[in-house]
């Protein structure tokens, strides 16, 4: 059973965490190379320079409830910041859960364990796609609303 890629199940979450920087190549952690500065530049331009320029907004000084909207958001990307830091950090256990789970004694044996988990696999990224395009799309159009 070796043609069944167990990857399959989160290739999509693979896929952004390598587009937003957070997914370093083959089984390795951050190292000092292209990729790394890649995801730092990602990070402090897009994650914190947005966080940096939302909190001295001084436009709104005068309008409280555009202040407080503006201080909610801030909170929201800090916590965005701290989730991927916490990633960051977190990288080399992460893949070697990854390389771990690669082992044989984790793959199926025969077909009908493959016809066990392939209902779950294809509700899993079923759930993904529609999870994240509402919890994307429905606070993006709610504060463009405002």
């Amino acid at each position: 059973m070796n043609h069944f890629e167990w990857k399959s199940a989160v290739k999509s979450n693979i896929k952004i965490l390598k587009l937003i920087g957070l997914w370093p190549q083959g089984d390795e952690s951050y190292k000092k190379n292209f990729y790394t500065l890649y995801s730092a530049t990602i990070l402090i331009v897009f994650v914190c320079g947005h966080n940096f320029f939302q909190t001295i907004n001084l436009f709104i000084l005068d309008d409280f409830e555009s202040f407080t909207a503006t201080i909610f958001v801030t909170l929201s990307c800090i916590g965005s910041v701290l989730k991927a830091y916490s990633v960051m950090q977190n990288m080399h256990t992460l893949k070697r859960i990854f390389v771990t789970i690669r082992d044989e004694m984790f793959l199926p044996k025969n077909q009908e364990q493959i016809m066990l988990i392939t209902p779950a696999i294809k509700i899993w990224r079923i759930i993904f796609r529609k999870l994240c395009l509402v919890l994307v799309s429905v606070p993006n159009f709610g504060w463009s609303q405002q």
